[in-house]
Parts: structure tokens; sequence; C-alpha cells
């Protein structure tokens, strides 16, 4: 994935950071992208050796080693309490934001937590609440908010499995074009299962919604 404008800001998080996982993360590093360091997630930067422009946390899962490379280098750092109210990932969202980026691309949101799995994916909310388009990356998936104000163009290189999941109870007013199962303004509830797993067959699918908020979950192709 090539980023397309200097205004991408890419989150680093301490999810899970196994070897598959590092490998896919190391080909995101280097591009024209505000990097942010979170907490453990400074380890994909140091096996890169690659400076992130801000490193950030509570420092409760940061290695020693990490840290002793992040001090030699002067990468700046904001340290926050582990007594807090936002978790590291989310503090590090609001100062992407505040440095007005946009996109904003979360690594290492997923891992063997769901709770901060979780809290990860209703981040992308909070942005779109802030006006700003995020998404999750990891080896297998592309996470994406879809909203009224933002008609979504998935293309079929990057994945044919994609699900459509709604956020809030209702959604209204979904299209989904260029799929195996098309659908013409559709209403969904939440809790229902029949938008999973639906399958691009046109080199690119477009999907819309008049009322309410989803996530789109593209799966990623092994290739």
């Amino acid at each position: 994935m090539i980023f397309e404008t200097s205004t991408v800001a890419v989150i680093v998080a301490a999810g899970s950071l196994d070897t598959e996982e590092s490998f896919f993360y190391a080909s995101l590093l280097r591009q024209n992208a505000f990097y942010i360091a979170v907490d453990g997630g400074l380890k994909l930067f140091h096996d890169q050796n690659f400076k992130p422009d801000l490193f950030l946390g509570d420092m409760d899962s940061i290695n020693p080693k990490d840290m002793e490379w992040a001090c030699i280098e002067q990468i700046p750092q904001k340290r926050f309490p582990c007594d807090k109210d936002k978790t590291d990932t989310h503090l590090a969202l609001d100062i992407a934001i505040e440095y007005k980026k946009d996109p904003i691309y979360i690594l290492g949101a997923t891992g063997s937590r769901l709770d901060h799995t979780l809290g990860n994916l209703y981040l992308l909310v909070y942005a779109y609440q802030k006006g700003v388009d995020a998404k999750i990356l990891n080896p297998w998936h592309q996470i994406t908010l879809l909203t009224p104000s933002c008609k979504r163009i998935l293309k079929k290189q990057y994945g044919e499995i994609v699900s459509v999941l709604p956020v809030s109870s209702i959604i209204h007013g979904l299209t989904m074009e260029g799929f195996q199962w098309n659908l013409q303004e559709q209403s969904v509830a939440q809790g229902l299962t029949w938008t999973i797993s639906n399958s691009l067959k046109e080199e690119q699918g477009n999907i819309s919604l008049k009322e309410g908020i989803a996530f789109i979950i593209q799966v990623r192709n092994e290739n």
C-alpha cells in the first residue's frame, strides 16, 4: 500500500506484532506520513531501525531495549500515567487529529485482548465524530467506517470478501454494487448476520449508506 497524501498519520499500537504481522507493518513504514509509536508498538520501529515522529504511552508494555534505543535516537516522547481515562491508542489518535492528519491508519490495533480490539474499532467512530477518516489495518483485514457522508470504493485486488456490520441499532439505505449479492437501499438491524461474507465480483465495489453507521471489514488476499 502506498499512501497517496502527505497528511496521512500512521499509529502503531502495542497489539499483536508477531513475525507475520511485523513483516506486513514494516512494508508501511518509510513513507511520507506522520508516524506515532504507542508504547510496545515502538518495537516495530526499533526492529526496522526507523524513527517514528513521536513515541507515547504509559510505558507499561515497553521493552527496556526499545526504550534505550528511543532515548539514544532522541525520539520525541509524551509520557502518560497508567491511571487515565483514555487508552494509549486513543491518546495517539487525539494527537494525530490535533496535528490535522487525515486519513489515519491504526496498526497493531488487534490482538489477544478483545476489550482493546473492540475499543480500537470504536475509535473509528470517535474519529468520524471529529471529522477524520480512520482505518484499521492488519495482514488479514482492512476495517473502515461507512457513514452517509462517505461512499466507499473497495478494490478487489485487496480482497474479495467484504462484510458490513451495523454500529447503529439499525442502518437504512445500504447499497452495495459490484458484489455477488448486490443490495439496493436495504435496512439492516444490529445483530443480524446476513451482510457478512459478501464477495466482490467486479474489480471494484461501491458501498453507500443513507442513515446510520456501520463497519466495513474487507478480508485481505493472502498474496
